[in-house]
């Protein structure tokens, strides 16, 4: 009763499902890749930033407001050879405490 019902692997998923599996071990940069990461890795997110700046900057302009700064990188930290990131965003305050 119920018999005949085994499972059949095929041949084609399971490779597949394996590259998958042993990708990090199996990837080469390659031209192709370095293309795709800078495109979409660092091109298109720096493009879109740029775009929200401008749009908040003809904002300020409609406005009469003096223009905001959202992203400042400040040097290393103390003794660290760290560097430290700080992001403003209108109204919050910086590393000082005044206002940005």
């Amino acid at each position: 009763m119920g018999g005949g019902m085994e499972a059949h692997k095929n041949k084609w998923i399971e490779d597949w499902s394996s590259a998958r599996e042993n990708l990090e071990h199996n990837f080469r940069w390659t031209r192709r890749n370095f293309a795709l990461v800078g495109l979409f890795g660092i091109a298109l997110p720096v493009f879109v930033y740029k775009g929200i700046i401008k749009e908040f900057h003809m904002q300020d302009e409609d406005a009469g407001r003096p223009h905001r700064k959202f992203l400042i990188v400040v040097g290393p930290k103390s003794t660290y050879d760290q560097w430290e990131v700080i992001v403003i965003i209108a109204g919050s305050t910086n590393t000082e405490g005044k206002k940005a």
